[in-house]
């Protein structure tokens, strides 16, 4: 039975019911506020900073709240996105925000990998996550911004240090599930299994999930293969998991067996 006919029968019973309004989709940004933007308030304007990994140094913290009392009225904000808020700046202090030295740490508009990728806490404060998880996706985005630095499509890279998906692999454009494997030797290591493709938005769907998994210490390989294999095949202003829904996964599987512990 579809929701047409289900309609039917219960109206059939309880005469017309009101139904709901138009449909109304807009594209889905993740949440991301970086930069400075106008606020509702005239000539008010707020400053979204990127906490790379969610990680902030207390006395880089203490530092953005002196921030946030210099140029606005001391007020912060949080995202689920790994970013800071500060509120309530003048529309003439701008300009002299944008100069502070700490931005250079927390910027304003970060890098197409660091900017925009999450992790779950990890084993430092998970007993359900086996591997560590902030530092080591904090390195691989690092490295991917070096080594594709003129890059200005945001690639997402979520990793999450268990099944239980704190980090929403699933809606990466490249997802990152963690476990543990038997290297070629016999050793147990840090392992990754790996999804492509996830998003939200219109015609939101999971990524698709990868066979077998890849030792962790091969993750910023791995990618760095997926997004060249993106930039030499994608069409212009095409997103990575624009690219992923059109030309499908397998590639990418290719890409990954390169990787398992056996191959040469």
């Amino acid at each position: 039975m579809g929701a047409r006919e289900a309609e039917r029968l219960i109206e059939a019973i309880t005469g017309p019911l009101p139904h709901g309004g138009r449909t109304l989709t807009k594209s889905w940004n993740r949440g991301n506020f970086y930069g400075i933007h106008k606020q509702k308030q005239p000539g008010l304007y707020y400053a979204g900073l990127c906490v790379t990994g969610g990680v902030l140094p207390a006395s880089d913290f203490r530092k953005i709240v002196a921030l946030s009392e210099k140029y606005g009225d001391g007020q912060l904000r949080t995202t689920n996105t790994h970013q800071l808020i500060v509120l309530n700046i003048p529309e003439d202090r701008c300009p002299d925000f944008r100069s502070e030295n700490i931005l250079s740490r927390y910027p304003l508009r970060p890098k197409a990998f660091s900017g925009y990728q999450a992790s779950c806490t990890g084993r430092a404060y998970c007993s359900f996550a086996p591997i560590e998880t902030k530092h080591a996706l904090n390195r691989i985005t690092a490295e991917l911004d070096e080594r594709f630095p003129s890059l200005r499509m945001p690639i997402r890279i979520n990793l999450t240090g268990c099944p239980h998906s704190c980090a929403h692999p699933q809606i990466a454009d490249i997802g990152f599930t963690g476990g543990k494997m038997k290297n070629a030797d016999g050793t147990l290591v840090d392992a990754y299994a790996v999804a492509v493709g996830g998003h939200l938005g219109q015609n939101p769907h999971f990524g698709t999930v990868l066979k077998n998994r890849i030792p962790a210490d091969r993750a910023v390989d791995l990618a760095a293969d997926f997004v060249s294999h993106y930039l030499n095949g994608r069409k212009k202003g095409e997103r990575f998991y624009e690219f992923v829904d059109r030309t499908g996964a397998d590639a990418f599987q290719d890409i990954l067996n390169r990787y398992q512990p056996s191959a040469k």
